[in-house]
């Protein structure tokens, strides 16, 4: 007897279903608060996914924690490190500054424009300004691809976004409302760039660009990202300077089994080689910020001392 290959009318309907284009599912108000818990509880540590979940606010990480995580990344609020997520310098301007700050202004509105799909709405309505839901709702489906069922969801948390931003008023809002996929078209690998968070110089000399990710960009010489929309492409130089490129933490087993992380930094002379166990108490990183600072006195203080050759005893 044959067997039907006919699909059944469920798996019809789950391949017809439309997904909207990816967006924070809730609002800055809340993801701040959910961040504001993180680094009150953990400081601006590295965590897995599942613990910052419940750092975060929810009982187990479950699917909805998920989206929260997500969408605080989307808000360039957490950052993503070798699968464990850290809060970024922006969320430290926003749960540390005070309100009236204009640091912490800025990087609320930074935030608020980070998700593509709400860069690419602000610009859009920045001079005739944001319509009804009636409207807007229409043109999301017609236009963005939105299933009619999410379009509700997406409107409130856009529309509180919005005005805890303080961008009810669009023209507020200068270059800035660019979206990471446009600013990327302005900065590419190799370009040099100064970084100008609020307006203020934080480079002596142009930082060489050796990569961009999730809205970050990485300079020589660090592995620290910086938000794409608050740097600025000058001019390379003339005689661009050797760079001894910073490598990328790597994780090890040691003899007895455990991971151990290590970190290698080139200079002139040689490489500069750190390794420490992958798991640490809070007791031992402290213990091993004290023996930094006695190592760091010991290397000045051995190149103090280190004796000068006489002139008459140099080699020919």
């Amino acid at each position: 007897m044959a067997t039907s290959t006919m699909p059944k009318p469920a798996e019809i309907e789950k391949k017809k279903r439309q997904r909207s284009p990816n967006y924070p599912t809730i609002g800055l108000r809340e993801a701040i608060e959910r961040t504001r818990r993180l680094v009150k509880d953990n400081g601006k540590a590295a965590t897995m996914p599942a613990i910052a979940a419940k750092l975060i606010g929810f009982a187990t990480a479950h699917g909805q924690a998920y989206s929260a995580l997500s969408a605080l990344k989307k808000f360039g609020l957490l950052e993503e490190k070798e699968g464990r997520v850290i809060p970024t310098q922006r969320a430290m301007e926003v749960t540390s500054l005070p309100e009236n700050d204009p640091r912490r202004i800025k990087a609320l509105r930074d935030a608020a424009i980070s998700p593509t799909i709400y860069a690419e709405l602000l610009e859009q309505y920045r001079d005739t300004n944001i319509p009804n839901d009636e409207t807007l709702s229409g043109e999301l489906v017609a236009y963005k691809g939105f299933n009619p069922n999410a379009v509700k969801e997406f409107l409130k948390a856009f529309r509180e976004t919005v005005e805890f931003a303080g961008l009810s008023d669009l023209s507020v809002l200068g270059s800035e409302s660019r979206t990471p996929e446009d600013t990327k078209t302005l900065v590419k690998i190799g370009d040099y760039i100064q970084w100008e968070p609020n307006g203020i110089m934080q480079f002596r000399d142009l930082k060489r660009v050796n990569d961009i990710r999730e809205g970050f960009v990485f300079v020589d010489g660090s592995l620290t990202g910086i938000p794409i929309n608050e740097v600025k492409v000058g001019e390379a130089p003339t005689n661009p300077p050797k760079f001894n490129p910073v490598t990328p933490i790597r994780v090890t087993p040691n003899h007895g089994g455990n991971a151990v992380r290590q970190d290698v930094f080139s200079v002139t002379e040689g490489e500069v080689v750190l390794s420490w166990p992958a798991q640490l108490s809070l007791d031992s990183i402290q213990e091993i910020k004290d023996w930094l600072k006695i190592a760091e006195r010991k290397i000045v203080r051995s190149e103090k001392t280190k004796p000068e050759l006489d002139p008459e005893l140099k080699p020919e």
